[in-house]
C-alpha cells in the first residue's frame, strides 16, 4: 500500500503535463499512445477550449499546437500564451503540415519555441519536447521560502541562512498545489479529490488537519494560509503584493 501511495505522489508531481491542441484524431492517438506513459496528455481540438484549459490551475508543462484548427489559427493561442505573464514560461511547439518558410517565421514571431512538420517522427518530437523542458527550473520561490520539486524539499530563508522544513509527502503535495495557485480559493472537497484522490476513504476534516500542520511548520514564513468560512482555503504571500514564482530559467 505504501509503494502505491509513493507511485501516485511521483506521478502527480513529476509527470509533465502536455496540452495537445490538435483536431486530427490519428495524430491525437499516435501521441497519446506513444508518449502516454511519459507525459500526461490533455487533448482538445478547440482553441477556445485550449485557452480555458491553459488558464486553469492544472500545471501544463508544454503545449503541442496545430495551426489549422476548426475555430481558428493556432498562432492566436501561441500569442495569448506568450503575452500572458503567468503562462509565457510554457514552451509551445507547433506541429503542423506546412513546411513553408513563411509559416515557420510567422510561428516563431508569435513566440513559438519550436516547429515540427507533419509527417513527423514521434522520437524526434519527444526529443524536442525534452530539450524545451530542460530549460524549465523545478523550483518555486516566495518571499522567504524555496521549494525544490525534484527533491521534494522546502527551505526557509532567514538572515542569509537557509534551513529545511520537513513536510510529509501529503503535506508537500498540498503545499505545492496551494502556492502554485496562490490567491485562489479551493474548497475542502476539491482539495480532497486533488490531493488524496477519489479512491481513498477519508473525510474533509483531513484537509483541516493538514492545513493546521502547514501553518505550524511554516509559521516563520511570509505565507498566510487563510480559511474562508463556507468557501475553503487559499494561500497568500504577505511579503509580496502577488506571489512570485520562478517559472522558467535557462540552465547554466
Amino acid at each position: 500500500m505504501h509503494s502505491q501511495n509513493v507511485c501516485f505522489f511521483v506521478k502527480l508531481i513529476d509527470m509533465k503535463k502536455v496540452l495537445l491542441v490538435e483536431d486530427d484524431p490519428i495524430t491525437q492517438k499516435i501521441l497519446t499512445h506513444s508518449l502516454g506513459n511519459e507525459f500526461e496528455f490533455t487533448v482538445t481540438a478547440s482553441l477556445l477550449e485550449a485557452k480555458k484549459i491553459i488558464s486553469q490551475p492544472n500545471d501544463i508543462s508544454i503545449v503541442i499546437l496545430d495551426r489549422v484548427l476548426p475555430d481558428g489559427d493556432g498562432i492566436s493561442l501561441c500569442q495569448h500564451i506568450k503575452d500572458t505573464e503567468s503562462l509565457r514560461h510554457i514552451p509551445v511547439i507547433f506541429l503542423t503540415s506546412s513546411s513553408a518558410e513563411n509559416d515557420k517565421i510567422l510561428c516563431f514571431f508569435s513566440g513559438a519555441d519550436d516547429y515540427v512538420c507533419k509527417p513527423f517522427s514521434v522520437l524526434e518530437l519527444k526529443a524536442r519536447m525534452l530539450a524545451r523542458l530542460k530549460h524549465l527550473t523545478r523550483k518555486i520561490y516566495t518571499t522567504n521560502i524555496e521549494v525544490d520539486l525534484d527533491t521534494y524539499s522546502v527551505f526557509l530563508k532567514e538572515d542569509q541562512t537557509k534551513s529545511e522544513i520537513n513536510l510529509t509527502r501529503t503535506e508537500f503535495k498540498l503545499f505545492v498545489f496551494l502556492i502554485q495557485n496562490a490567491g485562489r480559493i479551493f474548497s475542502r472537497e476539491f482539495l480532497l479529490e486533488k490531493i488524496w484522490g477519489q479512491t481513498l476513504h477519508v473525510n474533509d476534516r483531513v484537509v483541516d488537519t493538514h492545513m493546521s500542520h502547514l501553518r505550524r511548520k511554516l509559521f516563520k514564513s511570509t505565507l498566510h494560509f487563510e480559511s474562508l468560512r463556507g468557501e475553503g482555503y487559499k494561500v497568500i504571500d504577505q511579503g509580496l503584493s502577488t506571489l512570485t514564482k520562478l517559472r522558467a530559467q535557462t540552465s547554466g
